[in-house]
C-alpha cells in the first residue's frame, strides 16, 4: 500500500499511491507533520525535524495513542549528490557504497569523502536501483531541465505498533538511536520555548566559515550580501540576537574590498563578486542599528572596533570612487553604474541585457548614502562626514523632487548625463521617507510619496516594482526563465518592500497608537495570513490580482520585514 510515488517522463505516477485523505500541519507549531488515513488501519502520523545547528534529519512515524496496530513500514531513500542548481544523471555506476556497522548503515559517496549515516528502529535491506527520468513539474513550468535520475541503495523495514518508528539521516556524523531521540525531544522543547516568528526567523541563520551568514531564500538561493544585511535587522535585532548580528557583520565585513561588500560568493568558493552599490551601505545601516542596541560592556567588543573601521573604509572609498564607477559626485550624491552591469537590488539580467540598468544616481541609493553618512558621523564622531551628509541631502531635495507627479524621480543624471531624469513610478523612492533611520523628505513630501505609491504600487502583501500604468509593466511572474526575469522588477510584487512603506506610513502619523492599530489591521494582518500555514513568507507575488505567490517560498528579507512591521506596530494594545 504505497503512500508516496514519483511522476516520470511519461507523465505516469508510479507507484499508484494510496487514494485517501492526506493532511499536513505543524506538530505543536514547531515541525511539519503529515497525517495519512489508511483504510482498515487508521491514521498514521509522519513528522520531519531538523535540529538547529546540525546536519541531521529525523523522521518519525506513529499511530495516535490508543490505536492498536500491527503493521510494517517500508521506507526507501532516494539519494542525490549534486550542486544546488544541477540535476543528477546516472553515470553507469552505483552512487554510493553501503557499509553496515551495528545498528547503523552508512552510504559512502563514490566521488567524495562524504558519508551519509543512518540509524533506525528497523532493519536495512540492500537492494540498489537507479530510478530514471523522475519528472519535476514545477521545474518544467519554470523552463528548466525537469528530469532527474535518483539512486536508491535499498530500503528500511520498520515495525509499526505501540512504539514509535524513527529513521535518522546525518551527514558525516554517526548518532546512536538514543542520542537521536534525545536530540529530537530537546529540539522540540527548545522550539516551544520560542515565539512563532522567532523560531522561524532563526532558520535563515547559517554558518559561513567560522561565523554566521543569512540564507537569502530556500530552496534556490544561497547567502547574498544585500539580502543578509537587510534581513538581519528583522531576523536578529528584535529578538536580541546581537551576538548573531555581530557575527554576520563580521562575516561580510571580512571580505570588504575598496569600500564594497560582496554581493555574493560563488558556489565554487572562488573570489567574491562585488557587483552591488548598496550592499556596503546596508552594512553601515545594519551596523549602526546593531551598535545602538549593544550594552556599554558590549561596545568594547573588538568586533565593534572592526565594524567601525569597516564603516570608515566604506565612506572613504566611496568618497574618492571605486569599482563600477561608484563614487561621490561634486554634488555630494553617489553616482554608480557602467553599461552591462546591474548594481542595485533591481538586478535582473537576460542574456547580456540588464533589464533595469538604473545607471546614474538611483533614488534609494541616495537615501542609503545620506543615512550611512549620518550614521558614520555619529559612530565615528566625525563632523566632516556630517557636513557631507548635509550637502548630499540638499542636493537630493533639489534634484529628485518631481513637481509634476508629486513624487521622486527613480534615477537622476541617468547614464551620468546631468539633468536626465527617469520619472518611472517605482517603489525605490519609499526609502527616502521610510525603512531607514532618518527620513530625508519633509512630512508633506513624504505624504505625497505615500499617496503615489499607495495608488500605483501598493497591494495587500507588498509593493509592485512598476506602476501598471507604464507600458513595460508585467502583471504576472510566469513562463520561461527569460520571461520571468523580464517581469522580476517590472511589476512583480516584492513582499520585503512593505516594511519600508509601513515605516513611512507610521512615521508621517507620528507612530501614534491609533496609527499602529490601523497598520496592524491594514498591513500586518494580510502578511500574517500569508505566513499562517508554515510560518514563512515567499519572495514575490504577481502584480495583478489575485497576487498569486511566486518565487522562493521561504525568503529571508520577506520574513525579516514582517518581524520589523510587527515591532513597529507594538503599543496599540490598549485601543
Amino acid at each position: 500500500m504505497p503512500l508516496t510515488g514519483f511522476y516520470y517522463q511519461s507523465g505516469v505516477l508510479h507507484p499508484q499511491i494510496l487514494k485517501t485523505g492526506v493532511s499536513i500541519k505543524f506538530l505543536s507549531g514547531v515541525a511539519p507533520e503529515w497525517e495519512y488515513f489508511i483504510p482498515e488501519i487508521g491514521n498514521l502520523k509522519f513528522s520531519l525535524l531538523i535540529p538547529r545547528g546540525s546536519q541531521l534529519v529525523i523522521l518519525k512515524w506513529e499511530f495516535p495513542a490508543g490505536q492498536s496496530v500491527n503493521a510494517k513500514l517500508r521506507v526507501r531513500p532516494f539519494l542525490c549528490f549534486t550542486a544546488l542548481h544541477a540535476l543528477q544523471k546516472d553515470k553507469g555506476t552505483p552512487l554510493c557504497d553501503v557499509q553496515t556497522s551495528g545498528g547503523s548503515v552508512a552510504f559512502r559517496y563514490a566521488e567524495s569523502s562524504d558519508v551519509l549515516h543512518t540509524v533506525s528502529t528497523g532493519a536495512f535491506n540492500a537492494e540498489p536501483h537507479w530510478y530514471y527520468s523522475v519528472y519535476y513539474e514545477e521545474e518544467s513550468r519554470r523552463g528548466y531541465d525537469a528530469l532527474e535520475d535518483l539512486f536508491s541503495p535499498g530500503f528500511f523495514e520498520i515495525q509499526l505498533g505501540a512504539d514509535e518508528a524513527i529513521l535518522g539521516f546525518s551527514f558525516n556524523k554517526n548518532y546512536s538511536l538514543e542520542a537521536l531521540t534525545e536530540l529530537r525531544n530537546r529540539e522540540i522543547l527548545r522550539r516551544r520555548q520560542r515565539s512563532r516568528l522567532e523560531f522561524f526567523s532563526e532558520q535563515f541563520l547559517v554558518k559561513r566559515g567560522s561565523g554566521l551568514s543569512v540564507m537569502a531564500g530556500y530552496p534556490w538561493f544561497s547567502d547574498w550580501g544585500r539580502d543578509a544585511l537587510i534581513s538581519l535587522r528583522g531576523l536578529c535585532l528584535p529578538f536580541g540576537r546581537l551576538e548573531e548580528s555581530l557575527s554576520i557583520l563580521d562575516t561580510w565585513g571580512a571580505d570588504l574590498a575598496e569600500g564594497l561588500i560582496p554581493n555574493s560568493f560563488p558556489e565554487d568558493g572562488s573570489v567574491p563578486i562585488y557587483n552591488s552599490v548598496d550592499a556596503a551601505l546596508w552594512y553601515v545601516i545594519a551596523s549602526y542599528e546593531t551598535i545602538q542596541k549593544l550594552s556599554v560592556l558590549q561596545l568594547k567588543d573588538q568586533r565593534v572596533a572592526k565594524i567601525k573601521k569597516n564603516i570608515h573604509d566604506i565612506i572613504a572609498n566611496l568618497k574618492i570612487g571605486t569599482r563600477f564607477n561608484i563614487g561621490m559626485d561634486t554634488d555630494g550624491l553617489l553616482r554608480a553604474g557602467v553599461e552591462g552591469t546591474q548594481l542595485t537590488w533591481m538586478d535582473a539580467k537576460v542574456d547580456n541585457e540588464v533589464v533595469t540598468p538604473r545607471i546614474g544616481k538611483p533614488v534609494e541609493v541616495q537615501a542609503l548614502w545620506i543615512n550611512s553618512l549620518r550614521a558614520a558621523a555619529d559612530l565615528l564622531n566625525q563632523p566632516a562626514i556630517a557636513e557631507i551628509a548635509a550637502k548630499a541631502e540638499a542636493s537630493f531635495n533639489a534634484k529628485f523632487w518631481n513637481h509634476k507627479t508629486k513624487s521622486l524621480y527613480d534615477v537622476v543624471d541617468v547614464n551620468h548625463q546631468p539633468g536626465q531624469n527617469d520619472d518611472t513610478i517605482r517603489p525605490n523612492q519609499i526609502f527616502a521617507c521610510g525603512g531607514l533611520p532618518w527620513s530625508i523628505l519633509s512630512p508633506d513630501q513624504a505624504k505625497d510619496v505615500l499617496n503615489v505609491i499607495e495608488s500605483n504600487l501598493l497591494t495587500p502583501i507588498g509593493l509592485r516594482t512598476l506602476s501598471p500604468t507604464q507600458s513595460a509593466y508585467f502583471g504576472r511572474y510566469e513562463g520561461s526563465q527569460r520571461e520571468r526575469d523580464y517581469a522580476y522588477h517590472q511589476g512583480t510584487v516584492w513582499l520585503w518592500l512593505l516594511g519600508a512603506f509601513v515605516d513611512a506610513w507610521l512615521r508621517v502619523r507620528g507612530y501614534s497608537k491609533e496609527a499602529k492599530h490601523e497598520a496592524k489591521l491594514k498591513f500586518l494582518a494580510p502578511l500574517l495570513e500569508c505566513s499562517e500555514w508554515n510560518g514563512h513568507l515567499p519572495e514575490i507575488a504577481d502584480g495583478d490580482y489575485p497576487h498569486l505567490l511566486r518565487g522562493s517560498p521561504f525568503q529571508a528579507w520577506s520574513l525579516g520585514e514582517l518581524i520589523r512591521i510587527s515591532e513597529m506596530c507594538r503599543g496599540d494594545e490598549n485601543i
